[in-house]
């Protein structure tokens, strides 16, 4: 039994434990998920029966013992649900009309699994506002590990990992890119742009960045360089624009002299070190990526509609797109289980119907944001959190990335969050 394994069952037993001990309530899964946040993704079931992980696990088995957590705080004609519910039965429709049905229909448990998390965290702030900064601070914490993980792998070397293969773009170029806590350097990158922003929220005055936020804002961004992904680089920068336009007052100008001096810093480290080589290779890394994309898109035209079922882009390709494939340096075929694109391995997977519900439910947060915006009303703290969705929205050209669960969590994290501090009433007391 390998190391990831015995993690991850270590982890479900542990949650059972502390679930009871704190008798079932919700808060309590929440900060579990966020404090033990780099074991979430850790698979406990085989990929042909749904590929379930320990989150997934952990979501369950706090529904089966405590199902009022959920139900009796769901609205059941709300939006939200409503797009959920047409979600997952077109899912269904796609598994069940896929080349293979059986891990199709399995796998959809993984994505019920972010939106009762979504679900379970949004009646939990509505009912207890300042159990958001509990979950921000979780959330800190996390932050710190991925950054420790990193730190680890500096000194010791990239095997200081709890999987037992990382992805080869780990070592795959001139330099080693880290993947911390993940396999794949390129989702580190993701979760460290992601996770960012939330070093900058200052609930006890939001319109002021001390040098603690600033600071910790700048050591994810040096993690960031370490794992060498691109996309989640150009994610960062744009979000931090989005920030600049949105906030208001001293915030947005202390943010604007911290990118001044930022983007001072970094021309300097890419003149001394050579940190942002990669970019220097962005036109060969988009001719390869173009090809895979193009069969991909070929894929799609074929399944518009409902796709080829979820999690069989791998099998797909081996039967149907052989042209879908890299050959590895021991000669060996590897067929893609993904298209270099998270977006299209959406499309692709689960068809136009079930990716267009996702984007709606992403969208919504982001249009509220704008209109309280628009309406004058202090959205400060909103903004950041938005940032973090613009952030992945780019970052998901370049790679598939909820695949991996923690992606997924706070992808969930950030639209909600989003969402209700988009919301006039959504206000800290002194005392919070």
């Amino acid at each position: 039994m390998n190391l990831g394994l015995i993690l991850g069952y270590l982890a479900i037993g542990s949650f059972l434990f502390y679930f009871f001990f704190k008798n079932g309530i919700s808060r309590y899964y929440l900060l579990y998920l966020i404090y033990l946040f780099p074991l979430m993704d850790l698979k406990v079931v085989p990929f042909d029966y749904g590929n379930i992980k320990v989150f997934d696990c952990i979501t369950i088995l706090a529904i089966l013992i405590n199902p009022q957590m959920l139900i009796h705080k769901w609205k059941w004609n709300n939006t939200i649900f409503l797009l959920f519910g047409l979600f997952i039965a077109t899912l269904i429709l796609s598994g069940l009309g896929s080349e293979f049905p059986t891990r199709a229909i399995l796998s959809i448990v993984t994505v019920c699994t972010p939106f009762i998390f979504a679900a379970i965290l949004y009646h939990e702030i509505i009912s207890d506002t300042s159990f958001a900064k509990d979950i921000i601070k979780a959330l800190k914490f996390t932050s710190i590990i991925a950054l420790a993980f990193i730190g680890m792998q500096l000194l010791i070397g990239i095997r200081f990992t709890f999987y037992e293969m990382l992805n080869q773009n780990v070592t795959g170029g001139t330099s080693i890119r880290y993947p911390g806590f993940f396999m794949d350097s390129q989702i580190n990158g993701i979760f460290i742009g992601m996770i960012a922003p939330v070093w900058l929220i200052n609930f006890d005055n939001p319109g002021k960045l001390t040098f603690k936020h600033i600071a910790g804002f700048s050591l994810m961004l040096g993690g960031l360089i370490l794992a060498g992904s691109r996309s989640p680089m150009i994610g960062i920068a744009v979000s931090t624009v989005f920030m600049v336009l949105l906030l208001r007052g001293d915030l947005r100008f202390q943010l604007l002299r911290y990118v001044a001096l930022g983007a001072c810093f970094a021309i300097l480290l890419s003149a001394t070190t050579g940190a942002f080589d990669r970019f220097t290779t962005f036109d060969k890394s988009l001719d390869f990526r173009q090809n895979i994309w193009d069969g991909a898109f070929d894929i799609f035209k074929e399944h518009p509609t409902l796709g080829i079922g979820m999690n069989n882009y791998q099998d797909y390709v081996m039967k149907h797109a052989q042209d879908q494939s890299l050959m590895l340096d021991d000669n060996e075929i590897f067929y893609l289980d993904a298209p270099e694109n998270g977006y299209l391995k959406l499309l692709v997977e689960w068809g136009v119907i079930a990716f267009s519900l996702l984007m709606i439910v992403i969208a919504i947060p982001l249009f509220k944001l704008f209109s309280y915006y628009i309406k004058g009303y202090d959205v400060r703290l909103a903004t950041i959190f938005g940032a973090s969705i613009i952030c992945w929205l780019i970052s998901s050209i370049s790679v598939h990335t909820l695949g991996d669960n923690r992606i997924a969590i706070l992808l969930s994290f950030f639209i909600v969050m989003t969402a209700l501090f988009s919301e006039k009433e959504i206000i800290f007391s002194e005392t919070d």
